[in-house]
């Protein structure tokens, strides 16, 4: 590695720190003001809500990555132009792309962290803080629970067991359901393969019903071919929304390979996640030019430079959230909501640096 590289590399993920830690700053206060009434109410201790804190940092830091990214790349830049290092660089025959690579290889690295944090770090730490909030703070119950890979959930008048093939599907295999009478015992049993919900009931495929007669016998429909009633729909199956922030990016993956009615959703989850933590390469291929261009015309001063890569910044978010808005609600390709953006950032700016490096 070149001296420049690690100079600008070095220098890179130093203002990243600033940048990264005045943000998560801002961030957990407003967060701390908006939360720490609900840890008093419930009694809870000040070392708890610090612990949770704490745990939430992955979690924010992987949605203000984009933003970082960007500004720790201007900057340095910045810095360059105001210490008139950029001037020295050009005037010793250093082109534009040479000085820009370690800025980008900087950022490229910095994901790739982003990416590591959100498959080993970030899972974990989303599961104890939503413990502390859910469970301990905010008292919520939830009658399901998931055990190697199998749900359980306790339904009104019985429990039911599954294997949960895809993310909010209707089709679950492994299917078990168990239920009993008021002195505890089993007056119900179902089971089968696969169940699949239809709006007239279960459908079982490779199942059974055994059922209690009324003078204390049991009656049994092997592979019945009506939809047999059952109390629950498995919309009350279905674990929370913030379980979906526990789950690495190989779970993602998991749950979208897994056949079911809803696997578009789960792939779709799957170029969220991916796209969001990708997003701060194309919005620094554009903020680049777009700071040069501004330094060309206001001379060395930051203040517009700056305010124009936050500006760009949380465009690309509304930009990014809008298509995935318009995806989960069919009218968008989840493929080009997730990579469109980053497309068109790229290209754009891609093409004002070589327009800038002639």
């Amino acid at each position: 590695m070149s001296l420049l590289t690690r100079y600008l590399v070095t220098r890179f993920l130093a203002l990243l720190g600033q940048v990264a830690g005045g943000l998560l700053g801002i961030y957990l206060v407003v967060d701390l003001f908006e939360k720490i009434d609900d840890f008093l109410e419930a009694g809870q201790p000040l070392s708890m809500a610090a612990a949770f804190f704490v745990l939430r940092l992955p979690a924010v830091a992987e949605e203000l990555l984009p933003v970082v990214v960007l500004l720790s790349g201007v900057l340095v830049c910045g810095l360059l132009v105001r210490n008139r290092e950029w001037l020295a660089l050009q005037a010793a025959g250093i082109g534009l792309p040479r000085i820009l690579a370690p800025v980008f290889l900087a950022a490229l690295l910095v994901t790739l962290a982003g990416a590591v944090s959100a498959q080993w770090l970030q899972p974990a730490c989303n599961r104890a803080a939503n413990r502390i909030w859910h469970e301990l703070v905010r008292q919520e119950e939830h009658t399901g629970v998931v055990r190697a890979g199998r749900t359980f959930f306790r339904g009104q008048q019985g429990i039911y067991t599954f294997i949960q093939p895809g993310v909010d599907t209707d089709r679950l295999q492994d299917f078990v359901y168990l239920e009993w009478d008021e002195e505890m015992a089993p007056r119900l049993l179902v089971s089968a393969a696969v169940a699949r919900w239809t709006p007239a009931g279960w459908q079982l495929e490779g199942g059974l019903v055994k059922e209690r007669t009324p003078e204390g016998g049991f009656r049994t429909a092997f592979a019945p071919v009506d939809p047999v009633a059952l109390p629950e729909s498995p919309a009350e199956f279905f674990e929370p929304g913030y379980r979906r922030e526990e789950l690495s990016l190989t779970d993602l993956l998991a749950r979208a390979r897994a056949s079911g009615t809803r696997a578009r959703e789960a792939w779709q989850d799957v170029q969220s996640r991916l796209s969001y933590l990708l997003l701060g390469l194309p919005l620094l291929a554009l903020g680049l030019p777009a700071f040069l261009a501004v330094a060309r015309r206001w001379g060395r001063d930051l203040s517009l430079a700056v305010p124009l890569s936050a500006a760009l910044a949380f465009l690309a978010w509304g930009a990014w959230g809008t298509g995935q808005a318009l995806a989960r609600a069919g009218d968008l390709p989840a493929t080009v909501a997730a990579w469109g953006l980053h497309l068109l950032l790229a290209g754009l700016g891609l093409a004002w640096l070589r327009q800038q490096n002639r």
